[in-house]
């Protein structure tokens, strides 16, 4: 508690200054960002080629599909439908996962991760800010990548005619899942910072999350033991919710909705918890090795 105006002045000014550092941070990471971007215009064709050559091969895969449907016990859809739901979904995931994870990669080959520790603006801002700012980037790359996409392959068959309650609900379980997919990037980041290899963390934890998501096929195929740990990933709760508005027209008091919701953000609760136990952790290695450059 405060014992005098003086205190609470001067508590406010404290607060005041961090914010306006923080912005300020925010802003220059941002504008930097987008000039290296903006330098390098054959990585957004490549990355535009990139996902387009993913879709393509999924779309052929799914048309391997017996009779080309799948039936839940919800709704029935075309396989190219069902496939390109998970994938649009768990491919957004993972390219939050790995820009955010390589990101630092790259700062700590160029050696900035050092000044940054030694300034007032310190490395867990830093951090925070790198990752909010590539999801940002990232996720107005995705819906552009994703208009030509759309437009030639069909997977609007099938959709339901979209009410304004639906369109909320898909837009609450679009925000939660990219929350949770921003503070498992944040998280990882820690390990990156240890093992000074972004790129392969990634891939080790999108392939876990893809393996058990269902995206090709209902989770049901799996054996029981595999079904239960599937059950438990937050990438199958958020396919199979985002499958059940696409198809189904459901809104927020949708068991599989509500409960998708929810367990992405325990999900993002512990994980941030686990941040923070992390960090300190982290910070101390840093501190005794005297250095965190890529080698």
């Amino acid at each position: 508690m405060y014992e005098s105006l003086e205190e609470i002045g001067e508590a406010f000014s404290t607060k005041q200054i961090k914010f306006q550092l923080t912005f300020s941070g925010f802003k220059a990471i941002l504008k930097r960002n987008i000039s290296i971007i903006a330098k390098y215009k054959i990585k957004i064709i490549n990355s535009f080629l990139n996902s387009f050559i993913a879709f393509s091969m999924y779309f052929f895969v799914s048309l391997l599909l017996p009779k080309q449907m799948i039936i839940t016990e919800s709704y029935g859809v075309s396989g190219v439908s069902y496939i390109f739901s998970g994938l649009l979904i768990a491919s957004y995931g993972t390219i939050i996962l790995g820009a955010g994870l390589g990101s630092l990669t790259n700062e700590m080959r160029q050696g900035t991760f050092e000044s940054i520790v030694l300034t007032p603006f310190g490395l867990k801002r830093y951090i925070i800010l790198e990752i909010i700012s590539e999801v940002i980037y990232y996720s107005l790359q995705n819906i552009i990548f994703l208009i030509p996409i759309l437009l030639i392959y069909p997977f609007t068959s099938g959709l339901v005619d979209f009410t304004f309650k639906t369109s909320m609900t898909l837009i609450i379980l679009l925000l939660t899942y990219i929350l949770f997919m921003s503070i498992l990037t944040l998280t990882s980041s820690l390990l990156v910072v240890v093992l000074k290899r972004g790129r392969e963390i990634a891939l080790a934890i999108s392939g876990l999350l893809h393996f058990l998501g269902g995206i090709l096929y209902p989770i049901s195929v799996f054996p029981k033991f595999l079904q239960v740990i599937a059950l438990a990933s937050p990438l199958t709760q958020a396919i199979s919710a985002f499958r059940e508005i696409m198809f189904t027209g459901a809104v927020l008091s949708n068991t599989t909705v509500w409960s998708a919701i929810i367990i992405l953000l325990l999900y993002s609760f512990a994980l941030v918890c686990l941040f923070s136990w992390l960090y300190k952790k982290v910070y101390l290695i840093v501190q005794k090795k005297g250095s965190i450059s890529h080698y």
